[in-house]
């Protein structure tokens, strides 16, 4: 999924003024918020990037991110109920 960059509304010094301390907070701390989550997806698309042949990752270790397990038991599910159904007491 690419996201081309959105440009975000302005907020003029007025607006800004008139706004009450707690919404400040509240629209810095999601600034911050998205900033960070945006420096990690950068760093998770580095890191599916890579592989023996532009890392020091073995060989051993390309394939193993494409293997999928299946277990027999879900975790978490309830002993009693059916397997793999989350929740479900049987009586």
């Amino acid at each position: 999924m690419n996201l081309e960059p959105v440009n975000a509304p302005e907020i003029s010094a007025e607006e800004w003024a008139q706004m009450s301390p707690n919404v400040k907070r509240l629209l810095e701390y999601l600034v911050q918020g998205v900033s960070r989550l945006e420096a990690e997806v950068g760093n998770l698309r580095e890191q599916l990037k890579r592989n023996s042949g532009n890392s020091s990752q073995p060989a051993c270790r390309d394939e193993a991110k494409h293997k999928v397990v299946k277990s027999g038991h879900q975790e978490g599910a309830n002993e009693v109920g059916k397997k793999g159904r989350v929740g479900i007491k049987v009586n």
